[in-house]
């Protein structure tokens, strides 16, 4: 799919500064018809968003995170088309815990 990080070469000396980039090589088209879903589901789909936002914790680029996004959901369309039957949220956030809220009043 082409979401290979590359360390862009030195030409100029070691530089720490420099991060590594998503590669150009893969499905070009494949990353083109993900990029925007994966932006939206990051911020929407809660499987996806605590990936996410785990990805974003442990110091990960933002553009990796959304190449990480994209793989997931390309996983999540795999096994739906592999299946046959419908992708559930109860499927995908087995680990999630989901804060509830019992009174109406509180924060």
């Amino acid at each position: 799919m082409g979401r290979t990080p590359v360390s862009l070469p030195n030409i100029f000396g070691p530089c720490s500064s420099s991060r590594a980039m998503i590669s150009r090589a893969g499905h070009a088209q494949m990353r083109r018809a993900l990029y925007m879903p994966a932006l939206v589901a990051s911020r929407h789909d809660p499987a996806v968003k605590a990936f996410g936002d785990r990805l974003r914790a442990t110091g990960m680029a933002p553009k990796a995170v959304i190449g990480a996004c994209m793989h997931k959901l390309a996983i999540l369309i795999y096994g739906v088309l592999r299946s046959g039957s419908r992708s559930t949220c109860r499927s995908r956030c087995r680990n999630l815990t989901f804060m509830t809220v019992s009174d109406p009043d509180a924060p």
